[in-house]
């Protein structure tokens, strides 16, 4: 995923810089919103299961803190641990989709209305 966000906003920034025809800047623009979605999707996702691994983390500290179960301990600390990666992962994707837009806008020439039909 960071591979493929990279080599995005790298070949957005290239054909930003460059003359393109109206067919061809119609042609990118789509190109880009498909990823873009493609990246909000996945920062979704990302978001979904950091808040479910964030709201398991304290149910597994109390289960083995009441009962006393090494393995519960366990599995607390795995939790915290894959928390962990899974919050520094959702950042980095946070990040570079605020990138995404600003390319959207530099592509668009002015800040982005989504709702406006005669874009698609």
């Amino acid at each position: 995923m960071r591979r493929l966000i990279a080599e995005h906003i790298d070949l957005m920034e290239k054909r930003l810089n460059k003359r393109m025809s109206k067919e061809e800047l119609e042609r990118i623009a789509r190109f880009h919103l498909a990823q873009t979605a493609a990246f909000c999707h996945e920062r979704l996702i990302h978001l979904l299961v950091t808040l479910f691994f964030g709201a398991t983390l304290p149910i597994f500290v109390f289960a083995a803190i009441l009962l006393k179960e090494p393995l519960l301990f366990l599995i607390a600390c795995i939790n915290l641990i894959v928390e962990l990666f899974y919050i520094k992962h959702y950042f980095f994707l946070e990040n570079n989709v605020q990138k995404l837009y600003q390319i959207t806008q530099k592509l668009f020439g002015q800040p982005f209305d989504q709702t406006d039909e005669n874009l698609l």
